[in-house]
């Protein structure tokens, strides 16, 4: 992170909660080419799903859904699903690796996730069915329209997450918040049944914005960590504000992850999913790892500016 970023993030952080003007200057300064088409041309983001989704993340940082309720949603599931199966069967031995170097015990890394970026080696292509799914219309207007900006996809991938019953959680299992961006959304699309054996993603209602925005344990305040266990979220949020994510293949959680969140603590059975990270153009902390091609001229703008292409009309 560079330190023009590190002190437009700290005076984000200071007006925005003394002040109210944070999202302000983080719109109308650092992202205001996106932030103007945004208002000029959105994404329509009005059906009766995208609504609902988007109440709810305004609300409570977090809507779920299924994902036969897309439009083409139930076709685009099964092509997502048979994509995953494609890229795992690729490299029948590296689960088994992975179980074993986590089962050795190492806590160094996130080891007990195993991260597959689908797409060829030269890019992701619009027709890659994940790739559909990150920027199908209904999604990316959502997302767009919570932000009040033209996002961009920067991160996507198929997780594994390895069960283990000898594990403690650690790292993204304990709560804690993302600072990628001053605001993000990320999505996650299970592509297997998740029950609370399968590290359920979770997440503190209302985390996201207003008071319980910087509603902080202690410790974290301080800065002596940036994670929490339930312990001590308890102790600032009670556990009737807290979702846990269970949910059958297909299920869709989006969610404003300046939220406090946490998941991957796998007991029983793996965990599988599909996951896609939008942020606002100023941010530079994550980027896509390779170019998406041909998005059709035909789509909105709003889709090739998250596919990377800023010079789409609009």
């Amino acid at each position: 992170m560079s330190l023009t970023t590190k002190i437009f993030k700290r005076l984000h952080a200071l007006a925005d909660r003394h002040t109210g003007l944070g999202q302000a200057m983080w719109h109308e300064i650092a992202n205001r080419t996106a932030t103007a088409r945004q208002r000029r041309a959105p994404l329509p983001a009005h059906d009766a799903l995208s609504t609902r989704a988007l109440e709810a993340l305004r609300r409570d940082g977090l809507a779920t859904f299924h994902v036969s309720e897309l439009e083409g949603g139930a076709a685009l599931f099964d092509a997502v699903c048979r994509e995953e199966t494609a890229i795992l069967g690729q490299e029948p031995d590296t689960i088994e690796r992975g179980r074993a170097r986590l089962r050795a015990g190492g806590e160094g890394h996130k080891e007990y996730v195993l991260r597959f970026v689908p797409g060829s080696p030269s890019g992701f292509t619009f027709d890659d069915p994940s790739v559909c799914l990150a920027l199908h219309g209904q999604i990316l207007g959502v997302v767009d329209a919570f932000l009040g900006l033209y996002a961009e996809l920067r991160a996507l991938e198929f997780w594994y997450t390895l069960a283990d019953r000898q594990q403690t959680p650690r790292q993204s299992q304990l709560w804690h918040r993302d600072f990628e961006d001053v605001a993000l959304v990320k999505v996650f699309l299970y592509t297997s049944d998740v029950d609370e054996t399968a590290g359920p993603f979770s997440f503190v209602l209302g985390t996201h914005a207003g008071e319980l925005r910087w509603a902080d344990p202690d410790a974290i305040a301080r800065r002596l960590t940036n994670r929490a266990d339930d312990r001590t979220m308890e102790r600032v949020v009670p556990r009737d504000r807290w979702f846990t994510g269970t949910g059958r293949a297909g299920t869709i959680i989006m969610a404003a992850t300046k939220g406090y969140h946490k998941g991957g603590f796998a007991t029983e059975k793996d965990r599988r999913l599909l996951h896609a990270t939008y942020l606002s153009p100023w941010s530079r902390d994550c980027l896509l790892p390779k170019p998406v091609r041909g998005v059709p001229a035909t789509a909105h703008p709003a889709i090739h500016f998250a596919a990377g292409d800023r010079r789409a009309g609009g």
